[in-house]
């Protein structure tokens, strides 16, 4: 969002307006580097600042950092995770995957590996992170390393659970509180 916008707000006034309707991550760009006009875009806790001139490069850098720290955001704050579904970098684009195409969550270190029914992403976060906020009754940890979409267990027995044709592990540790998930769909 440019800070100096043309129009009868400048980019500030209308990132407030947008913001007001949902939480969106916002960049600002501006070459004014002016104290007032920093702090008060700065208010608004933008993902990032681009002074201009600025080259093609840094542009989708920032645009990247802006949603990989806006999914972080939405994670780690004390608001419910996004009301149907989340962001995911796929290539150089972010899509939008339903939580209820989320077959099961795998945890790859300090991210997570998300299999949805239309294809694998990888989400900036760690599987912990990812579960901590979700805990919406649709997903449920299994073992340390996944959690799983009740709605989409195919089968299971005491050590393992069947989504389609994907084998997933139940640790002991978390076998009482899976079979309590199942009672509640």
């Amino acid at each position: 969002m440019d800070i100096s916008i043309k129009g009868e707000e400048n980019g500030i006034g209308l990132s407030k307006r947008i913001l007001q309707t949902d939480n969106y991550p916002i960049v600002f760009l501006t070459s004014n580097t002016q104290t007032g006009i920093v702090k008060e875009a700065s208010e608004l806790k933008p993902s990032a600042f681009l002074l201009k001139p600025f080259n093609e490069k840094e542009l989708p850098i920032a645009i990247e950092l802006a949603f990989s720290n806006h999914n972080k955001d939405i994670i780690t704050s004390k608001k419910p995770l996004l009301k149907d579904s989340i962001f995911v970098k796929n290539g150089k684009m972010f899509e939008r995957i339903k939580l209820t195409d989320i077959l099961y969550i795998q945890a790859d270190g300090s991210y997570s590996s998300i299999k949805t029914t239309s294809g694998n992403y990888t989400l900036s976060l760690n599987l912990s992170h990812f579960n901590e906020e979700i805990n919406n009754g649709l997903f449920i940890r299994v073992h340390r390393s996944y959690v799983i979409n009740l709605h989409n267990i195919t089968s299971f027995d005491a050590n393992s659970i069947l989504i389609g044709d994907i084998t997933v592990p139940i640790s002991k540790q978390f076998q009482e509180t899976f079979l309590e998930g199942i009672k509640k769909i």
